[in-house]
């Protein structure tokens, strides 16, 4: 009977078109797709209950394949806190879908605009994926892996229900001494969000989280470099902490 169940499911995965290695229900990502094709989840603050017991978010909306109509990149989750949702690239007509994975694992999405041309940006835990849509596939542009750090401190799991509020990340700075930063931990998400320190003796707390967050070999004016998740470099202007490269979700301050 599992085996048989079994083959059941990978038959209806290869049907819709969704990899094998998704924990998603194929029902849910298939309804899901259809009511994001028939108009019914139509705009980004969309959610749906499904019949399956599964929810779908419409999170991001953006034509990726210029052909003037837009794509829609869905999540489909239990809508509890066990599991982390599946989230899925879904276009073309409710007669002919397109529904391709992306990723799941708190991995995420956002839309960029390189060279012209709109792509995926799919930040993980260990690299971030740039991947571009042809109206049939999804193309993997480049991998760009986590920047190696001096010193280092992570973030917790999504729903962090732990004592802890904060973590210090020590480290050397650039003169030799010993320096930490204070670090808060986000309830909601385990992310970490510090306080850079300021000329004045100030901090400049930041306004988005990491689930990495490291010193850096590099420096500039005089301070130590940071690193944000996998590629996002946090560096002092002078004045203040700046996004000097990588992602730039959120704006060019951390």
């Amino acid at each position: 009977m599992q085996v048989l169940r079994t083959l059941c499911v990978i038959a209806l995965l290869a049907a819709s078109r969704v990899d094998a290695t998704s924990f998603a229900s194929p029902g849910s990502v298939q309804e899901a797709a259809r009511l994001r094709l028939d108009g019914t989840l139509a705009r980004k603050e969309d959610h749906e209950s499904l019949s399956t017991g599964d929810m779908a978010d419409v999170e991001l909306l953006s034509d990726l394949d210029g052909d003037g109509h837009e794509d829609a990149v869905l999540s489909v989750s239990t809508g509890g806190t066990c599991c982390l949702p599946e989230v899925f690239l879904v276009s073309g007509s409710a007669k002919h879908p397109v529904i391709l994975p992306i990723g799941s694992d708190g991995e995420e999405v956002d839309v960029v605009e390189i060279e012209a041309q709109r792509q995926l940006q799919v930040r993980g835990q260990v690299q971030t994926r740039y991947l571009r849509f042809d109206g049939a596939r999804l193309n993997l542009v480049r991998t760009v892996p986590e920047l190696a750090a001096r010193a280092v401190i992570e973030g917790e799991a999504p729903f962090y229900e732990g004592a802890q509020t904060s973590k210090i990340l020590k480290y050397t700075d650039v003169d030799g001494s010993a320096a930490q930063l204070e670090c808060e931990i986000d309830t909601r998400w385990g992310t970490l969000r510090c306080d850079l320190p300021l000329a004045d003796g100030k901090a400049q707390s930041m306004h988005r989280g990491c689930e990495r967050f490291g010193a850096l070999d590099s420096q500039r004016n005089g301070h130590r470099e940071f690193v944000c998740d996998n590629d996002l470099v946090i560096g002092y202007d002078g004045s203040t902490w700046v996004v000097v490269s990588g992602s730039m979700r959120g704006g060019p301050k951390p």
